[in-house]
């Protein structure tokens, strides 16, 4: 009862500190209903009175409290409330969001209240953005190539002041939490659009990376091992219901959208999963059982199609996506330092490559767009990124082994959820397209993250490793953050 008692006060304390902020997006919202529903005459003017007090709403909270911001934007990318609403998407909140985020990190910057982080993940986001903007010298459309970039800069910013707003254990856990909890909802989403309703079409959960059943599907099988290794830090009863129904609901969800490449990566998470236990033998029986049931209730189409990947060769959708590969490669070929131009795949393959009817079509594989896009330099990027990721996923893992407390054995779970996650997703990506989706991002940060908390919890003689990761792994200035929506309590180190 105490709890509850706790949270209404703290809840009605936020709303009483910012009913400016709830004021203004509530007005922004009902005048962005009367602009597409054309109940006002002149759509410039009145999209300035929309996008006006929602930024200086956003920007009032942000400024006070970076993470505010973190979680909004999280909120718009995974729910996709633009998507789903029509007049929330004519303000583009999402893209409002980045500009408020960039605003207010730049403002504490210059106060000192918030460090600057430059470690390898962020110096590789200027990297790709370099790379990319240097192909656009060899593009058919420069314009899409400033479309990607501007996209890929509204998501990679996001991820860089992440490092500077997220340095305790009680943020990163609660980020880790905010993640499982929203793709516990796409979860559900997922399991009445494919598993009671069986309708695999186009954009139904959502768009961008939630687009088709393949996409959706592969967005929610990289957080079952969050999820997977969270429930073994043995948390409440109500966490626990929650973490056992998402990875029920989830892996219904990635088995019944039919998805080859999901369930290629599904059986890879579960491997890993089962390597990366500490009790292989009662692990093993736990998960072989509920895999067991899983595959059990699936229905013979699944499996006619999933038996389809022996004919891989000659199937239709199949040899689709060997073509696009088979284009992807000569891109990299014929220009070798820049590739077709990033964002340019689809329309270089369309025009230059598929001869035979001059159909454009995705790269179904991120390892076909970075090559094909940016050419050797791209080649060298993913596999610079995927070595270094993994690289510090594990060092980090090593470092909190030498620290004793519940705080260092939960972080060692939560690291390894991401280690799992991100596994699982080189392997799925492998047959879909995903450059221009946050999962790559996202698990390179949630990697520097964690090695920022890990170097907090860490005693000093556990701060010297491979290459100087611990050392040299960024550079910050500034006072420790305050508490704020990912930190319940002022953390208690310095």
């Amino acid at each position: 009862m105490s709890t509850i008692v706790r949270a209404i006060n703290e809840t009605r304390e936020f709303l009483r500190a910012n009913v400016l902020f709830l004021y203004l997006i509530l007005a922004s919202l009902v005048v962005g209903f009367l602009l597409v529903n054309n109940f006002v005459p002149d759509y410039v003017v009145l999209l300035g009175l929309v996008a006006v007090p929602l930024v200086i709403a956003i920007q009032f909270a942000i400024i006070r409290d970076l993470s505010v911001g973190i979680v909004i934007f999280l909120l718009l990318e995974y729910l996709q409330l633009g998507y789903r609403i029509p007049f929330v998407s004519a303000i583009r909140p999402a893209l409002l969001v980045s500009g408020a985020l960039i605003a207010a990190w730049v403002v504490n910057l210059m106060r000192h209240r918030v460090p600057l982080v430059l470690n390898w993940q962020v110096k590789s986001y200027a990297l790709l953005l370099g790379l990319g903007l240097m192909s656009a010298l060899n593009a058919i459309s420069v314009g899409m190539v400033g479309i990607t970039l501007i996209t890929f800069f509204k998501t990679l910013i996001v991820f860089t002041i992440m490092f500077s707003a997220v340095r305790t254990f009680e943020q990163l856990q609660r980020l880790t939490w905010l993640y499982i909890g929203l793709h516990v909802i796409l979860a559900i989403g997922g399991f009445f659009l494919f598993v009671t309703g069986g309708e695999r079409r186009f954009g139904d959960l959502g768009g961008s990376f939630l687009g088709d059943e393949n996409d959706s599907a592969m967005a929610i099988l990289i957080m079952i091992p969050y999820m997977f290794f969270m429930l073994q830090t043995k948390p409440r009863v109500r966490a626990r219901l929650i973490l056992m129904t998402g990875m029920i609901l989830a892996s219904l969800t990635v088995l019944f959208s039919f998805s080859r490449g999901a369930f290629i990566g599904f059986m890879t998470m579960v491997l890993y999963m089962w390597a990366k236990g500490t009790n292989k033998l009662k692990s093993g029986l736990i998960i072989l059982g509920v895999v067991g049931l899983f595959f059990a209730i699936m229905p013979p189409e699944y499996w006619e199609r999933i038996e389809s990947v022996k004919g891989y060769a000659t199937e239709g959708s199949a040899q689709g996506r060997l073509d696009a590969w088979k284009g992807g490669i000569q891109m990299m070929v014929d220009s070798p330092l820049l590739g077709c131009g990033i964002g340019n795949f689809s329309r270089a393959y369309g025009e230059r490559y598929n001869t035979i009817n001059a159909r454009w079509t995705a790269a179904h594989s991120l390892y076909i767009e970075f090559i094909g896009q940016l050419g050797v330099p791209g080649l060298l990027f993913i596999l610079g990124y995927i070595l270094l990721t993994l690289r510090t996923f594990h060092f980090t893992r090593k470092i909190t082994r030498q620290v004793e407390g519940k705080e260092a054995r939960t972080l060692e779970k939560i690291m390894l959820g991401a280690e799992c996650g991100f596994v699982t997703y080189l392997v799925t990506t492998v047959f879909l397209s995903s450059m221009n989706y946050p999962h790559l991002w996202h698990f390179g940060a949630m990697s520097g993250l964690g090695l920022i908390v890990a170097k907090s919890l860490a005693p000093p003689g556990a701060m010297t490793g491979p290459s100087g990761l611990a050392a040299r792994g960024l550079t910050a200035r500034g006072p420790r953050l305050a508490a704020s929506p990912l930190s319940p309590s002022p953390p208690s180190r310095p």
